[in-house]
């Protein structure tokens, strides 16, 4: 009975978006039209996404998509659920992130970097959601985001900002590898619907 359940795609191609700011409105009405959910991220340089829906909304969602021949065969990931994993449809425009750093969604954690001091300091932003995939179950009924991921996202900052400072040459096919932490405390807990400002 695979094809009542909800498919679940995700995807993502690094391909120059100049129109990215055009494209976000033609994205949430075809989505929204399709009762399709979760999350596209589009920036300057590319498209990434994780959506979930009937499998007919799926595919017209991939014949929109490969109108625009950037789009076409976007190698995809497929599983099946059988209840939808997100809550709403975002579609959001991301600014330098995507192109510093290798991580991509669901594991991409920082949205903004900013107040940057080259190669010094930069302050970044996680805006952690009641549909983000980590508060899930971590704890039903009282979400908090894990000690390990806020860690995680100091990483990512630190990484971002390392990049930011760089030419582009210098660190592009690269990883970076978190490779120790001392005495993290964890004063509050952090919970759906604010912002982790690092």
């Amino acid at each position: 009975m695979q094809n009542e359940k909800i498919v679940n795609i995700a995807g993502y191609r690094f391909v120059n978006l100049e129109d990215r700011d055009e494209l976000r409105q033609p994205f949430r009405l075809i989505c929204d039209k399709l009762g399709l959910k979760g999350t596209i991220l589009l920036s300057k340089n590319g498209i990434n996404f994780f959506l979930a829906g009937e499998q007919k909304s799926i595919d017209s969602y991939i014949e929109f998509l490969e109108k625009d021949e950037r789009f076409i065969d976007i190698p995809l990931k497929i599983s099946y659920t059988d209840y939808q994993p997100f809550r709403r449809m975002l579609v959001r425009l991301k600014k330098e992130i995507i192109s510093l750093l290798p991580h991509r969604e669901p594991m991409l954690l920082i949205e903004e970097l900013y107040d940057i001091k080259k190669l010094y300091s930069a302050t970044a932003v996680v805006n952690v959601r009641k549909d983000s995939f980590f508060v899930q179950g971590h704890f039903p009924g009282q979400p908090v985001m894990p000690g390990v991921l806020i860690v995680e996202s100091f990483g990512q900052a630190a990484a971002a900002l390392t990049a930011h400072g760089l030419d582009k040459s210098t660190y592009e096919n690269k990883l970076v590898f978190l490779m120790g932490i001392e005495k993290a405390r964890f004063r509050n807990p952090v919970i759906p619907d604010c912002k982790l400002i690092l």
